[in-house]
């Protein structure tokens, strides 16, 4: 995952990262990078929302992605995330924990390389496992 071309997103030297409850993405990119185009991309937030509330987190990193990337991967992962972190278990351990952000899980990083996961199969994500197993276990 880490060779592919896409993958420079994750390490950019500049980033921009918004309080979970702000909502003027493409305004506060578009100061931070007024070079870069954006005619044909929405501005993404890489950790759902919701989730981030749930896991006490008060900051996301918004990236550009294509559209069709955007509307094929939120719905069936951001709502088992959710559920996931709603449950008893994780909610303590959230309580517990000292993390302050989180980056990304996999279907993010997948979302983060422009690739559209899929929708309910998510099989770009499934197949994105290879791709972060070391090179021996491949």
């Amino acid at each position: 995952m880490w060779q592919l071309a896409a993958a420079k997103v994750f390490h950019a030297p500049y980033q921009v990262w918004v309080h979970v409850d702000f909502k003027a993405y493409r305004r506060t990119y578009t100061k931070a990078f007024p070079a870069e185009r954006l005619d044909d991309r929405v501005l993404d937030h890489v950790l759902n929302r919701r989730v981030a509330r749930l896991k006490g987190f008060a900051y996301l990193r918004i990236i550009p992605i294509s559209r069709g990337a955007n509307s094929s991967s939120g719905g069936l992962s951001e709502r088992w995330a959710f559920e996931y972190h709603s449950s008893p278990e994780m909610t303590q351990r959230n309580l517990e924990s000292r993390a302050s952000v989180q980056y990304a899980d996999l279907a993010d990083l997948v979302k983060m390389l422009d690739i559209k996961t899929g929708g309910s199969i998510m099989d770009p994500v499934n197949e994105a496992q290879a791709l972060v197993r070391p090179p021996q276990e491949r």
